[in-house]
């Protein structure tokens, strides 16, 4: 999510980043994955208008500091996430960011968020743009500036490789972590989800993907969308 002059450059940078192994089609509207962000489609649409009004000086502003502030979750593998090694933030969106501003000349800065407050820290300021694993919804596109899809993805549940379930149906009775304010979220509280949904035992809120699957191994849940 972005203003419209900042989503104009970095539109014509994506569309011509094969390094960053930019694969989605103007205007393509692509699901999400377990891992990340949301349940309708990864990225963004365009914006409908790349003419920029005189009054948005975001870029000018970026230009002036230097660098460009990408808020994102710093625990939200494989596209942003903390190597646990290093310390260092990484993942495919963050390489993919790195490309981007390396091409428009200003230095990247990853500001960790909470990702359930993104809006609040994108309106005041705190941050330039979000991006990490952000998908397409009719409901952001109307909110949002967004970028074109850049990736396909598929909304799935993700559970321990040695358990049994096969089935959306096999997790009756079980419980489920999700994030809030995800696409994940949407797309369960959805009217075609409803009969999935309510036959969940619980639905646990979680605000890290990777410790997450730490209580998935644990038997602390049963599984992630």
């Amino acid at each position: 999510m972005l203003k419209k002059k900042i989503a104009a450059l970095l539109l014509a940078i994506l569309t011509a980043c094969s390094a960053a192994a930019c694969t989605g089609s103007s205007g393509a509207q692509t699901n999400s994955n377990a891992a990340g962000d949301d349940a309708s489609n990864t990225t963004e649409s365009a914006a409908a208008n790349s003419e920029e009004p005189a009054s948005d000086d975001s870029w000018d502003k970026i230009v002036e500091k230097g660098e460009l502030v990408m808020g994102l979750d710093d625990a939200f593998p494989p596209m942003g996430y903390t190597d646990t090694q290093t310390g260092e933030i990484i993942g495919f969106d963050v390489d993919v960011a790195k490309e981007v501003c390396s091409r428009l000349g200003v230095e990247l800065k990853l500001q960790p968020i909470e990702w359930n407050t993104k809006e609040m820290e994108l309106d005041g300021g705190n941050v330039d743009l979000l991006w990490n694993g952000y998908s397409y919804t009719d409901e952001r596109a109307e909110k949002q500036t967004l970028s074109n899809a850049y990736m396909k993805n598929n909304q799935v549940i993700l559970v321990k490789e040695d358990s049994s379930y096969q089935s959306l149906a096999d997790l009756a009775g079980k419980s489920l972590g999700v994030q809030s304010d995800s696409s994940a979220e949407t797309a369960l509280n959805s009217e075609e989800a409803t009969e999935f949904r309510e036959s969940l035992s619980e639905i646990v809120p979680i605000d890290d993907y990777s410790k997450a699957i730490l209580e998935i191994q644990n038997g602390l849940i049963e599984a992630i969308a």
